[in-house]
């Protein structure tokens, strides 16, 4: 069976590059060949692994550089493929994704749902993108999403769909106190230091700079505690909040890490994960965070579908007025047996293990004539 994953960008660190790789990584590559088209000029991760595992990764243009093009090779690229699935993960780009497929003459034309929002601000982009969302219903087969809300966002007018878990490798999250030593000395992180992290892309989403300000509040109120905010990721906002945190009272508190690799182990040496997110579609993130068991505080924008154990997790809203809330909640953060806390993610149904087969059992279903 072949399959050609459909990225709306590059190969990234991202939740929806993270969501292709953690199901890819398990699948039977005897059974299921799949190769990845992205888009636009950035750099893509993964390639040497996915070559490495038979795969072909193609890259072309973006829409909003040459539509012509895009379209050109999309086409060609999904007729000369003999693909028997196209699963389009571009969100509301997958009304032209899966146009061309049809044309291309492809049966199984699955939309993925990642996020309830656009990500752009752009008016004539956003425009663009209301375009493409209505012509999902013409051109996909089957309706998928990472979330009941990113489902209902997507596909207002279908009920129709299917919520594909967000699952991730538990085992690299199982908390073990030797890794947070080690984390923690790395990072220079004293014992009685409160260690905040924020994880993903650096841009207005992410709404970093309200995680700064949360800090910036603790520091003004409660000076006589000691708090550090670790922010890992790379962006388009990397300059803006270089120089916010240059010129912020916390700048000795707040740190940039990049991009890292071994973000499981990061988390295992904090005290809690922040995410004032504008919106997300079913953040990955908290997964990973509830899996090593650490608290963590979530905008309210976000859905409450990824809340796995109440004390884990809790919501707030991301107002001026609620900055204080925010800081107390980091200074008054619960004790949790995090060793277990991988039971809790597991049992919801988040083992990338189990989630993988049923995904490739379902992939396998759809091409003898299923309807799942």
């Amino acid at each position: 069976m072949k399959i050609l994953y459909v990225n709306g960008g590059v190969l990234d660190k991202g939740g929806i590059s993270t969501y292709m790789m953690n199901f890819y990584r398990c699948f039977d590559k005897d059974k299921i060949h799949i190769d990845f088209l992205t888009q636009g000029s950035g750099e893509n991760m993964y390639v040497g692994e996915i070559e490495a595992n038979g795969g072909n990764v193609y890259q072309i243009p973006s829409k909003s550089t040459n539509l012509i093009k895009n379209a050109i090779l999309l086409y060609k690229i999904i007729k000369d493929g003999n693909y028997d699935i196209v699963h389009a993960h571009a969100d509301a780009g997958n009304g032209f994704i899966l146009y061309i497929a049809k044309k291309a003459g492809i049966r199984i034309r699955i939309s993925h749902s990642h996020s309830t929002n656009f990500y752009t601000k752009s008016k004539i982009k956003r425009l663009f993108n209301n375009i493409q969302k209505m012509g999902i219903e013409k051109n996909a087969t089957h309706f998928w999403g990472c979330s009941k809300e990113a489902c209902k966002w997507l596909y207002p007018n279908n009920e129709n769909y299917s919520v594909i878990n967000n699952a991730i490798d538990l085992s690299k999250f199982q908390f073990k106190n030797i890794i947070r030593s080690y984390i923690r000395r790395e990072l220079n992180i004293p014992e009685d230091c409160i260690s905040l992290c924020q994880i993903g892309h650096l841009n207005y989403i992410k709404n970093q700079e309200y995680s700064i300000r949360i800090i910036e509040t603790i520091v003004m109120n409660y000076p006589e505690r000691k708090v550090k905010l670790f922010l890992v990721g790379d962006g388009e906002d990397k300059e803006k909040l270089i120089h916010v945190i240059d010129n912020s009272i916390a700048k000795k508190n707040v740190i940039m890490l990049g991009i890292r690799e071994d973000v499981f182990n990061i988390l295992q040496g904090m005290d809690a994960l922040l995410m004032p997110s504008l919106f997300e579609g079913f953040p990955v993130t908290a997964v990973e965070s509830q899996a090593s068991g650490l608290f963590s505080l979530l905008s309210e924008n976000i859905t409450s579908e990824v809340c796995f154990d109440n004390q884990m997790i809790k919501f707030l809203p991301i107002e001026e007025k609620n900055l204080k809330d925010w800081a107390e909640a980091c200074l008054h953060i619960p004790s949790l047996n995090r060793e277990q806390a991988i039971n809790v993610v597991a049992n919801a149904g988040f083992d990338i293990r189990t989630e993988a087969l049923a995904l490739q059992n379902r992939y396998i279903e759809l091409t003898k004539g299923g309807k799942m």
